[in-house]
């Protein structure tokens, strides 16, 4: 989603910053329209749509702000009144992966407590910290690696603060879907690559208002020197960075690493399983784009196991769960975990499962009994 999110965005903000300098009643139309188009593509580019309004009412163009948000409404009314009027359409143990997100991210506030965003919040920032180490500061030295990230920061400060005077929508936008981000209990590095772009655009407006720095002071002038090598080395880094991704590769690691794991899955389902039986399985979108047979999660997937590592109690309710809302015909457990929560509905009186075969690296495969 994060190619078509881009293709949506840049108009939408360049649509943005012209109706906020010069508010018409069509461009407000068009803008409320892109802010819903942006949050039914990704729910997070809805923080476009407050950033708009912030700003309109600041002008005092409140016609503008109001169609702006009844343009919104047209776009997003449909799919939540959609939503509203099928609430029980998955069984309770899908709704993390395949569910709204209000009730997902609720549930993992009563789960954890009041503490729970300062836990996601703390990871997060130290994973995006993390990612601008590595990014700009590849194979170095650790202390190398940690001034190069608070330099990154300190010029997308400076970006920022330039921006906001020409691109206030803009900065808004980034600002805004930055904090979310990182109270949001997923790992945020998938959201700052979808919006990396911007990013870009911030940090080149940060080394333009270094250089455009002429100040008197001689101490002041030796902080502009310092500054400007500090911005070169740390770009010669991402430079690094990226020349060795494109030689190794990188945008194909992940799809590897997910056949490395599937497609022993995939091998045995296609050699033991008919077209009409139904699997869970950790990767049960894959398995039916490569086999045809009907598949659902081995496990739920909850907010709350973010900053919690997921309990064997809470395993077995889960598989559990998805054994009693679906006529499961094969467990296909790839994993340690949840192989020991299947392993243990084999003991039950009578037995839910019985092993049935064996998968690379541990994994086992299992079966109701009589299959």
């Amino acid at each position: 989603s994060e190619t078509l999110f881009l293709a949506l965005l840049f108009p939408a903000l360049l649509l943005a910053e012209r109706t906020v300098d010069r508010p018409t009643p069509r461009r407000a139309v068009a803008v409320g329209l892109l802010c819903g188009a942006l949050a039914l593509v990704r729910t997070l580019g809805v923080v476009l749509l407050p950033v708009v309004l912030a700003l309109l009412i600041r002008k005092r163009a409140r016609l503008a702000a109001l169609l702006v948000v009844a343009s919104a409404l047209v776009a997003l009314l449909p799919w939540q009144v959609w939503i509203a009027a099928h609430p029980l359409v998955l069984p309770p143990e899908l709704h993390g992966k395949y569910g709204s997100y209000g009730p997902w991210l609720l549930a993992g506030y009563e789960q954890q407590g009041a503490g729970f965003v300062v836990r996601v919040l703390g990871r997060n920032v130290r994973d995006v910290f993390s990612m601008l180490r590595l990014l700009f500061a590849p194979s170095l030295p650790e202390a190398a690696r940690i001034l190069a990230a608070a330099v990154v920061l300190g010029i997308a400060a400076m970006g920022l603060g330039r921006l906001a005077r020409r691109a206030p929508a803009t900065v808004g936008f980034v600002t805004l879907y930055m904090a979310v981000v990182l109270v949001w209990p997923f790992s945020p590095v998938r959201f700052v690559w979808g919006i990396w772009s911007l990013f870009a655009i911030v940090l080149a407006a940060g080394v333009v208002v270094v250089v455009a720095w002429h100040p008197p002071a001689r101490g002041a002038r030796l902080a502009r020197r310092l500054l400007l090598a500090s911005a070169a080395l740390v770009a010669l880094g991402h430079t690094v960075y990226n020349i060795r991704g494109y030689r190794r590769a990188w945008w194909e690691s992940i799809p590897r690493d997910v056949a490395r794991d599937a497609a022993p899955l995939v091998r045995w389902v296609l050699e033991r399983t008919r077209p009409g039986d139904v699997l869970a399985t950790d990767h049960e979108t894959l398995l039916y784009l490569y086999s045809g047979r009907q598949a659902v999660p081995l496990e739920d997937f909850s907010a709350a196991e973010y900053v919690a590592e997921r309990t064997p109690a809470q395993q077995l309710s889960a598989l559990t769960g998805i054994l009693s809302a679906y006529n499961v015909s094969y467990v296909l457990a790839p994993r340690a975990a949840t192989v020991q929560a299947a392993l243990l509905l084999t003991r039950t009186t009578p037995p839910r499962l019985d092993v049935v075969g064996a998968l690379p690296a541990g994994g086992a495969v299992f079966a109701p009994p009589g299959r």
